[in-house]
C-alpha cells in the first residue's frame, strides 16, 4: 500500500539521521573522557577563585596626575560631573592606637597635611584631616597617619598629597597657624568626625581634573575642594583602626 511505503520510508529516513547524531555524541564523549572531568572543574574553580581574589583586592592607588586642561575648562568639567545620589554616611570616630611618641608623630604629620593642603581655612582643615584618617583606615592605603600623608613623597611626581613633593614644605607657617592646625589634627585623632565628607578617600580642587576622578563617585564639595570615594563596597566598607 502507498501508506505503508510512506511509513517505511519515513522510518528509514529517521534512522539515517540517528546514525550521524550518535556518532557525533560518541566523539564528544571520547573527547571529554580523554581528560578527567575533575580537571575541567579544577579549571573552572581556578577561574572563579582568581575572580574572587581580584574582587577581594583593594583598588589600586593611582599616582596623582592631571588632565591637560586650563583652569576654566577644568572647572567646567567638574561642574558637569554630578554628585552621587547614594547615601553619604559619616565615618565612625577614630580611635588612635599607639603610645605617646607615636601619637605625637601622627599629630605632626596630620598637622602638616591640614595646614599645607587647606591653609588657614579651618573647615577645609577638618575635611582634609577626615580624608587622611579615612585613608589610614582603608585597606588600600598605608596603615599609619604619617604613611598616608607621605605616601609617594620619595618621587618628584606621584605623591598623594602634593605638598610633600612639590617643594611646598620649604614654606614655613607662623607658630600661631601651626598651633591652630594642630588643634584640628589632635581633635581628629581623638575621635572628632567631619561628617560632610563621609568616607571620602580622595579630593581635589575644582580647577584641576585628576585622571582618577572619572572612576570615583563625587560625594560633596567643601569650598573649592571636591571629595570622592570609590564606587561599590570599597567606598562604603567599614573602616578599621590605624596609627
Amino acid at each position: 500500500m502507498k501508506g505503508g511505503i510512506v511509513l517505511k520510508e519515513s522510518v528509514k529516513f529517521r534512522l539515517g539521521l540517528a546514525a550521524p547524531a550518535a556518532l557525533i555524541i560518541a566523539c564528544l564523549a571520547a573527547l571529554l573522557l580523554a581528560k578527567p572531568i575533575g580537571e575541567y572543574a579544577g579549571q573552572y574553580g581556578s577561574k572563579r577563585g582568581k575572580e574572587k581574589a581580584a574582587a577581594a583586592r583593594p583598588p589600586a592607588v593611582e599616582p596623582v596626575a592631571f588632565k591637560p586642561l586650563e583652569a576654566k575648562d577644568a572647572k567646567a568639567v567638574n561642574a558637569e560631573t554630578p554628585f552621587s545620589a547614594a547615601p553619604n554616611p559619616a565615618a565612625a570616630p577614630f580611635a588612635f592606637s599607639g603610645d605617646n611618641a607615636a601619637r605625637a608623630r601622627a599629630a605632626d604629620c596630620l598637622t602638616a597635611a591640614v595646614l599645607y593642603e587647606a591653609g588657614n581655612d579651618r573647615i577645609g582643615q577638618q575635611a582634609v584631616a577626615q580624608v587622611v584618617i579615612n585613608r589610614a583606615r582603608h585597606p588600600a592605603f598605608p596603615k599609619s597617619i604619617c604613611g598616608v600623608v607621605f605616601q609617594g613623597s620619595e618621587r618628584r611626581t606621584g605623591c598623594q598629597f602634593t605638598f610633600t613633593c612639590d617643594g611646598a614644605l620649604a614654606r614655613r607657617y607662623s607658630a600661631a597657624a601651626w598651633g591652630a592646625a594642630r588643634q584640628v589634627a589632635s581633635a581628629a585623632l581623638s575621635g572628632s568626625v567631619y561628617a560632610p565628607v563621609g568616607l571620602a578617600t580622595h579630593y581635589h580642587t575644582d580647577w584641576v581634573v585628576p585622571y582618577w576622578s572619572d572612576s570615583l563617585e563625587k560625594i560633596t564639595a567643601v569650598g573649592t575642594h571636591l571629595f570622592f570615594r570609590w564606587p561599590g563596597g570599597w567606598g562604603r566598607r567599614p573602616l578599621t583602626g590605624a596609627q
